[in-house]
């Protein structure tokens, strides 16, 4: 897995990377890190870095095992002469939870660091199996079995990766 995805990092962009930590769940590298790859030129604004950072994930598949269709541009913050390009993994529309790309670069174009929490192969139903306030019902009784000030909230419907062992994931 890690080094596989370090390799193909290496023979795609050049450089030296190490997998800083691996999430064996999704069978992909939560984050890698490297002497960095010159991608582009100076980012004039947050949206060419989004524009690259999918060209590179599309470009990229066996490091980031992902599907740039499946992925919602969530943040691209941009401090201290670094660029970071966040997206959450969607499926059907709905958020996967913890399901994540990421990738950071200098504000120059050079990029150092990306991870990949992506998690494929979901075949569920995308449709709610109980109304909402059926589900907000349920967790609260569960969450606040004593009467307390609860702070009302939005209920969102995601897709939850459920570990079934340490290399496998039901949602």
């Amino acid at each position: 897995g890690g080094l596989a995805a370090t390799n193909a990092l290496s023979r795609s962009l050049g450089g030296e990377w190490k997998v800083w930590s691996w999430n064996p769940q999704a069978g992909t590298p939560h984050y890698i890190y490297g002497t960095g790859a010159s991608v582009a030129s100076r980012f004039a604004s947050a949206d060419e870095a989004v524009v690259k950072a999918l060209d590179l994930v599309r470009a990229n598949p066996a490091v980031f095992k992902a599907d740039a269709a499946n992925l919602r541009l969530d943040a691209a913050p941009r401090a201290e002469g670094k660029q970071a390009v966040l997206f959450q993994q969607t499926y059907h529309g709905l958020d996967v939870y913890g399901g994540r790309v990421n990738l950071t670069f200098t504000e120059g174009g050079r990029l150092f660091v990306v991870g990949s929490d992506y998690y494929d192969g979901i075949t569920l139903n995308p449709s709610a199996s109980i109304p909402a306030n059926t589900a907000v019902d349920i967790a609260r009784r569960a969450l606040l079995p004593t009467e307390s000030v609860v702070t009302s909230f939005e209920p969102k419907l995601m897709v939850l990766p459920v570990p079934q062992s340490e290399t496998s994931v039901d949602f």
